[in-house]
């Protein structure tokens, strides 16, 4: 699945949270400044218990995604490969 806005996401996250394993999040969607970081709680009270990684090629931006409650940091290229080990961790 794929969401580009935080509408799109959020109505995602309340179809189908508990059917997802794992969310990879942008910092910034449709947006110059971190705004995504209020899907993370969104996402664990529609009933999503995966792993989400902050992915954004700021570094500060992706410590405010941990802050917030991401369990994972990678830069942008990176991000798929950073899931793909995460998810062979927890098979």
């Amino acid at each position: 699945m794929w969401a580009n806005t935080i509408e799109t996401a959020r109505q995602i996250l309340k179809e189908r949270a508990k059917e997802i394993s794992l969310i990879i999040l942008d910092a910034c969607l449709q947006s110059g400044k971190p705004n995504s970081m209020v899907l993370i709680p969104e996402a664990r009270n529609n009933g999503f218990r995966g792993i989400i990684i902050a992915s954004s090629g700021n570094d500060e931006y992706s410590q405010t995604l941990l802050r917030a409650g991401a369990n994972y940091k990678s830069e942008k290229p990176d991000a798929p490969k950073i899931a793909l080990l995460v998810l062979k961790k927890i098979e």
